[in-house]
């Protein structure tokens, strides 16, 4: 109760990961508005007590569980990078790391598509893995292996011997992880968002030697076109323009969850290279 309101965007609420059929997004309104939700529900006194406690948490507490939070303008957006470089555990092992939900206003431009139903298998296997998430992948590798309960930490820091770096900086946000390191010859991963009023630029750095495929992902709930190698998401304000430095971009329909069970359509992004390391690409995302 704490923690949520400190991750709310401008945009509303990033649903990440797996949306719990106990408890519906519309449930957890009330903790970030004054009204709605299941606040609704108490009486005044209680309700006061509540309002007083939400949000209270430090920025501090939320950046050493690996969360961050910033404004740039009308960008607003939300990181996480476990410390350990793993997924949590326990928990439901979720491939997220270098991936990030990105609002403009008041509207969600890339989002966590989240996962709509607990499983092991198909769909819902399919929305743990990085390719359901605004990250990168190597060689359709996942950032860091698969989390167990029953690992123990000498060998989960064989995997993760340098935990994950988040750091913010007056107009850029800037993570280094290292979970590909078990790949051949594959050092660091660095992802830069650096934010003008109009304008993002993400770009991505991978160090080390040997050749690789490397595929960029971007979910994104607006409408998008594609035309002469660059994209045009349609936002309810205005359109933005997405274009990479290097590789070939397709977009291909998605699900992006809702609540427990329940979508709306979407689309990914996908730029695919192939090239020896060091690797470089910058994707820009500029209103038009």
């Amino acid at each position: 109760m704490l923690v949520i309101p400190n991750l709310f965007l401008s945009g509303g609420m990033p649903l990440v990961g797996d949306i719990s059929p106990d408890s519906p997004p519309s449930y957890l309104s009330c903790l970030f508005k004054d009204s709605g939700g299941w606040i609704d529900l108490l009486d005044e006194d209680d309700a006061v007590l509540i309002r007083t406690f939400r949000g209270s948490v430090e920025e501090g507490k939320l950046r050493e569980d690996g969360w961050l939070t910033s404004e740039f303008g009308p960008w607003s957006g939300l990181w996480h990078a476990s410390p350990d470089g793993w997924s949590h555990m326990p928990g439901h092992g979720h491939q997220d790391c270098g991936s990030f939900e990105l609002h403009y206003g008041d509207e969600p431009i890339f989002v966590d598509p989240g996962r709509g139903a607990y499983g092991s298998t198909g769909e819902a296997h399919y929305s743990q893995s990085a390719a359901a998430h605004n990250g990168i992948v190597i060689d359709g590798c996942e950032p860091y292996p698969a989390n167990k309960p029953y690992y123990c930490g000498l060998f989960r820091d064989k995997f993760a011997k340098i935990a994950p770096k988040l750091e913010k900086t007056e107009n850029s946000v800037l993570l280094t992880y290292t979970g590909y390191g078990r790949l051949r010859s594959v050092e660091n991963v660095t992802r830069q968002w650096a934010f003008t009023d109009g304008v993002v630029e993400i770009e991505d750095q991978i160090s080390g030697s040997n050749s690789y495929e490397f595929v960029q992902r971007l979910y994104t709930p607006l409408t998008v076109s594609q035309i002469d190698g660059s994209v045009t998401l349609a936002g309810k304000d205005g359109a933005f323009r997405l274009t990479s430095q290097t590789g070939s971009i397709e977009t291909r329909p998605a699900k992006i969850w809702s609540a427990y069970g329940q979508s709306i359509p979407g689309t990914v992004i996908q730029i695919t290279s192939g090239s020896s390391l060091p690797w470089t690409n910058i994707i820009k995302l500029e209103m038009t």
